[in-house]
């Protein structure tokens, strides 16, 4: 799809948009980036980081009818009338609590409580020993040292990470655990619901493992919790709008068991594997970039969603896989060289 001209690309962005809101007169960035990325056939899903580029270049700007707004860091794209005849402002207002007050439950007391349970569980019944538990609620995960009976010398690093936002080969996310892997001498073992397939190529020569789980956990169902928050009116104009922001899931329920079920069967087979791999890269490719980790005034490392423009970002990333040496990362290659056409395409203009 990012092989169309721009104006073709832009149009079909404004298309799904305007046919998400063909009964709603205001939605989120946040639900238009689930359905356009997430959901659907996979022909017809678009890349997040492209869709990040489309939306704010001047060009989707001057070709959209639709009005743009930001409240409390979440964008907005409201048209001017609605067959519901709702009112752009209340609409915002509605869902930006909403989609705050999930944000905040997700990173609750009683999510973490749960999946550490989970996660001792898991590494009990898979031949491993807890070292030492850590729960990080501003960056959004839990974390654990596990001593595994297969790999001598080393212990495995376990992070899993709740969150909503798509992390990529210059997410921080990533980079700093693969800095505190190294610092505690353990094999770095990520988990988040939403991981960018470029990633997967840098994981394997790296020797970090890395599993997307796709869900975001929860302590009840997101319908029940929405529920609690709004009047039956206000529930019956989201269901009306299709509000949709992302596959999230009941911490107690079976599917959750089931997700650790299989972090069970990979940390007894699969996880212990990447042990050579990891140790190799650090003598071999890391040892000397580990420092660069900690330099908030790095090119790569410093990535921010908000401070960085975007021909910057795959610049720094392309400057990075260089550095490292990682020429076999063909995903991540053609990831930069699409994102750069359409970049240049867009005129080089952000919104």
């Amino acid at each position: 799809m990012l092989d169309l001209p721009k104006r073709e690309i832009c149009i079909y962005v404004l298309y799904r948009i305007e046919e998400l809101m063909a009964l709603g007169v205001a939605t989120s960035y946040n639900e238009i980036r689930y359905n356009i990325c997430e959901v659907g056939p996979g022909k017809r899903r678009l890349d997040p980081w492209s869709l990040d580029i489309v939306i704010k270049s001047k060009f989707f700007g001057r070709l959209s009818t639709l009005s743009q707004f930001n409240q409390n860091e979440i964008l907005f794209f409201v048209k001017e009338s609605s067959s519901s005849g709702l009112v752009g402002d209340d609409i915002i207002k509605l869902k930006t609590s909403i989609i705050g007050k999930i944000q905040e439950i997700e990173r609750s007391n009683e999510v973490y409580i749960k999946l550490q349970e989970l996660i001792k569980n898991t590494v009990d019944r898979s031949n491993s020993i807890i070292m030492s538990f850590t729960k990080n609620s501003k960056e959004t995960y839990v974390e654990c040292q596990v001593h595994h009976s297969d790999v001598k010398d080393w212990n495995l690093l376990i992070r899993f990470y709740n969150i909503e936002r798509w992390l990529y080969p210059d997410s921080h996310e990533i980079w700093s655990l693969f800095a505190e892997a190294f610092r505690v001498k353990s094999i770095p073992v990520l988990i988040a619901p939403r991981i960018h397939g470029s990633c997967f190529q840098l994981f394997k020569s790296i020797g970090m493992f890395a599993r997307a789980n796709y869900y975001i956990f929860m302590p009840d169902t997101l319908s029940n919790i929405i529920s609690s928050m709004v009047t039956a009116e206000e529930k019956s104009i989201l269901d009306l709008s299709g509000f949709k922001l992302g596959r999230y899931e009941n911490i107690k329920s079976e599917l959750a068991y089931g997700e650790f079920d299989i972090l069970k069967k990979l940390l007894s087979v699969t996880i212990p594997q990447y042990h050579t791999i990891f140790c190799e890269n650090l003598v071999k490719r890391f040892k000397k970039l580990i420092p660069l980790l900690n330099e908030a005034s790095n090119d790569f490392f410093a990535h921010t969603n908000q401070a960085r423009k975007e021909m910057d970002r795959v610049k720094a990333i392309s400057k990075f896989i260089e550095i490292a040496k990682l020429g076999r990362i063909l995903e991540i290659k053609k990831m930069i060289k699409r994102n750069q056409r359409l970049i240049k395409s867009l005129q080089h203009t952000t919104r």
